[in-house]
């Protein structure tokens, strides 16, 4: 069997169909519409960040490979400000799961996921200091870090060098 392809008129109602799954949060649905909108349309930076916005979401599942597959959409953004803004919403993604994991070392790498977020939410900001969402995420990021104190930086790498 394969896939039935778009065509350009259909666009619009897709990318209204996306948005309405989107809305009821069905991240699957918004995956698969946008793909295929994107099929037919690979620059549709609209479908772009609906699917990365989805493939964040999908992280909750634990899939494997979750990050690199939502990793790939980023060079496919237009504006410098996506791919900051997205790359630190894909890091903070995946500190939340890792946070909500809380297996044996998780609060420390979700810490440093949640850090490299920060740094890329403050570039985003850099790029266009009109937009807010960079900021609110970065506010979310510390709140959740402050609010979580088992969340800690990683020891520093000691290495041992026998006697001296």
């Amino acid at each position: 069997m394969e896939l039935k392809t778009l065509e350009k008129a259909d666009l619009n109602a897709a990318l209204a169909a996306a948005q309405a799954s989107w809305s009821e949060m069905r991240a699957d649905d918004v995956e698969s519409i946008c793909l295929d909108i994107l099929e037919a349309d690979p620059e549709n930076q609209n479908a772009l960040e609906l699917l990365m916005r989805s493939r964040i979401e999908l992280l909750k599942k634990g899939l494997p490979q979750g990050v690199a597959h939502a990793e790939g959409l980023i060079p496919r953004l237009e504006s410098d400000f996506d791919k900051a803004f997205f790359s630190g919403m894909l890091r903070e993604g995946q500190a939340r799961y890792l946070l909500e994991k809380r297996g044996k070392h998780s609060s420390t790498v979700a810490y440093s996921w949640f850090r490299h977020a920060m740094d890329d939410f403050e570039e985003a900001h850099l790029k266009s200091p009109g937009r807010i969402e960079a900021k609110l995420h970065w506010n979310a990021c510390l709140r959740t870090l402050k609010n979580n104190p088992q969340c800690i930086p990683p020891p520093e790498d000691v290495e041992e060098h026998g006697i001296e």
